[in-house]
């Protein structure tokens, strides 16, 4: 008799953990949503440092090159000149060819977009996952009271 009251307990632990976390994961994922919509209907102006652009690398030559902010009023454009060696001229050939190359690939994603359906998918997920995991469990837990308020009466 024992036994099967520690197992009942089991269950019941069991039951209302996934139940509790089936509606956790739900109430995220609707959260999620919720802020989503938000961004895009009420706060407009909420994600436009999106669209500040893409960082790139550059190869340690660019370093060679002096900065303008930094460089004297009275500097003239013969002593601002900069050597590269041979390889790190192929370096940025090979790096302006990448970036012009990455640049095209991306003149059409906006990330702004691309964030939004990324957060979009993650939640939804978290939502068709969770909602089910909750409903399972805690119509279960419902099920299994009404048979033992029956029994007892």
């Amino acid at each position: 008799m024992r036994f099967k009251t520690n197992m009942s307990l089991v269950r019941t632990l069991y039951l209302y953990l996934f139940s509790f976390i089936g509606l956790i994961v739900t109430v995220v994922g609707a959260i999620g949503l919720l802020n989503l919509g938000l961004k895009v209907f009420v706060f407009t102006q909420a994600d436009k440092d999106m669209y500040s652009g893409y960082q790139s690398c550059a190869p340690e030559a660019i370093n060679k090159f002096p900065s303008p902010a930094v460089q004297p009023a009275t500097t003239t454009a013969t002593s601002s000149q900069v050597c590269l060696t041979a390889q790190e001229k192929a370096d940025m050939d090979q790096w302006i060819a990448s970036y012009k190359d990455l640049q095209e690939q991306n003149k059409n994603v906006d990330p702004l977009t691309a964030r939004r359906q990324r957060d979009l998918a993650t939640n939804l997920a978290m939502i068709i996952i969770g909602l089910p995991l909750y409903i399972f469990h805690w119509a279960t837990i419902k099920r299994e009271l009404k048979n033992e308020k029956e029994g007892k009466a």
